[in-house]
């Protein structure tokens, strides 16, 4: 009778363990993917630093330069998931499932978010001074992976403020939320609790030119997303 319990309460953890949906990553959304750029690109996570949690964070962009931030619920497999778009225009309350064998976020609205393992574009330097982006942190960068990139942004939907979300990746598979906020919008000033991931609790740092200098002595790079597909007078028929 033990080892018929036994038996069973290992199924049942089998079971409970294949449907836990780890989605936390880069996703697709193709009602605004532009090639080329950022737009229709997607952060998501469900671990406020390196800690599971049942609230979602998502950072995006529609259009490839302004980036919004907007949060969400999941149940406790983090399968079905419930997000809050109005801040920027959306539904209240869009519910969307997690497809394990897809790879994707299919929503109530009939939209489907693809979600992208490595990248399939490349990355060169942008110079602007914005802080909504893309960054390389090349102290955890690995090529053909998501692990050192973070995405930034300093909107709530789609009203600017001094408040920063950041979800990136040091292992290209976990994604992590931080905050921070900027001390100082006009001079660049910001800083960044780092410590729900081990790091420090206040690090401060400069953004300038395309690049965030951190009192660490780390600078990241802001980086623009370039197509994948070459030129039509450069491809041989």
């Amino acid at each position: 009778m033990t080892c018929r319990k036994v038996i069973v309460a290992a199924a049942f953890a089998s079971v409970a363990s294949a449907s836990h949906c780890d989605f936390g990553g880069y996703f697709r959304d193709p009602k605004h993917y532009k090639e080329g750029t950022f737009a229709g690109s997607r952060f998501v996570t469900s671990e406020a630093g390196d800690k599971e949690s049942p609230n979602i964070t998502l950072i995006g962009s529609d259009d490839g330069s302004s980036f919004w931030t907007i949060h969400g619920v999941a149940t406790q497999s983090r399968c079905d998931i419930s997000v809050d778009f109005s801040p920027k225009g959306g539904p209240a309350a869009l519910s969307g499932k997690y497809e394990l064998q897809t790879r994707a976020i299919v929503w109530a609205d009939g939209n489907y978010w693809n979600q992208l393992n490595i990248p399939d574009f490349a990355f060169r330097l942008a110079t602007d001074s914005s802080i909504g982006g893309v960054w390389e942190d090349p102290n955890h960068l690995k090529r053909h992976s998501w692990s050192g990139f973070r995405m930034i942004s300093d909107e709530e939907g789609d009203k600017e403020g001094d408040d920063l979300t950041l979800i990136g990746s040091d292992d290209g598979s976990h994604f992590w939320m931080l905050r921070g906020k900027y001390t100082s919008k006009a001079d660049g000033a910001i800083t960044v609790d780092f410590s729900p991931k081990g790091g420090p609790a206040s690090l401060t740092g400069t953004v300038k030119d395309g690049a965030i200098t951190w009192s660490d002595g780390n600078k990241w790079t802001r980086q623009m997303a370039v197509s994948s597909t070459p030129p039509q007078n450069e491809i041989n028929i």
